[in-house]
């Protein structure tokens, strides 16, 4: 449904989802990137409008009644535990540890035997408005075996780019042109056709993940993020969300 602007406000599923799938949560990381932010503190546990990135993720999944979501943790996961011990929890949730860095996705591999269909995969460093549910209806009514969120993302190059033919003549320069492409959004949805892709304890990332996917002919879509969206990769990424970033649902 789009407004008079045709600006999209609303999206009518036709089939609705009795059951929720399980979802995990990747919070095994070391946030490197942030620098002093996270020597202490892991990230999902930084606050953003005075809420952990954390508990934007689990309101996020259990506004969708996820009934059940487990948790990867590594680095200072200890801390995360215990602020799970404290938080009244809607939902089941199961913590485990990766005895060593199993990259994005390994962690997945823990569990893998206790997946009964498909789960969510998420990053914990992300804040979205996302709907969950319009999202596994996607994936289920379409029967796909991988879903992928995808987030717009813009970014200015810095230079006048020549625009040239063939064979060399310029035929204009453009300042500082903006590019725009779909990128990863760390949220999926997988079916057991691509888990039991991962084998126990093993290192491995998504990306690499979804091309032995691709190769294996297995049927994936991206699922267009038209909600805000922005995840905590860098130190201004998260000083630009705790200032200017707005929560509408």
């Amino acid at each position: 449904i789009v407004d008079r602007n045709k600006i999209l406000k609303s999206i009518i599923i036709k089939k609705t989802i009795k059951i929720m799938p399980e979802a995990l949560l990747l919070a095994g990381g070391l946030g490197t990137r942030l620098g002093r932010l996270t020597k202490k503190m892991p990230k999902p546990l930084l606050k953003i409008k005075g809420k952990e990135i954390l508990e934007h993720c689990l309101e996020k999944l259990e506004e969708a009644n996820i009934k059940k979501i487990y948790i990867s943790l590594n680095y200072l996961g200890e801390k995360i535990e215990k602020y799970i011990s404290k938080r009244k929890n809607k939902a089941e949730i199961v913590t485990f540890f990766e005895e060593k860095k199993l990259g994005t996705i390994g962690s997945l591999s823990l569990i893998k035997k206790k997946i009964k269909s498909n789960i969510i995969v998420m990053n914990s460093d992300l804040i979205t408005t996302l709907s969950i549910k319009s999202m596994v209806s996607f994936h289920t009514s379409k029967k796909l075996d991988a879903t992928i969120a995808a987030a717009l993302f813009e970014t200015e190059v810095p230079y006048g780019v020549l625009r040239y033919s063939e064979i060399g003549k310029l035929i204009n320069i453009e300042e500082k042109p903006k590019v725009k492409n779909l990128v990863a959004a760390g949220v999926y949805i997988l079916n057991k056709n691509i888990i039991n892709i991962l084998k126990k304890n093993q290192s491995l990332d998504m990306p690499k993940l979804i091309d032995v996917a691709i190769k294996k002919k297995f049927n994936i879509e991206v699922f267009p993020i038209h909600e805000t969206w922005k995840d905590v990769g860098r130190p201004q990424d998260y000083y630009d969300l705790k200032k200017n970033y707005k929560f509408n649902k």
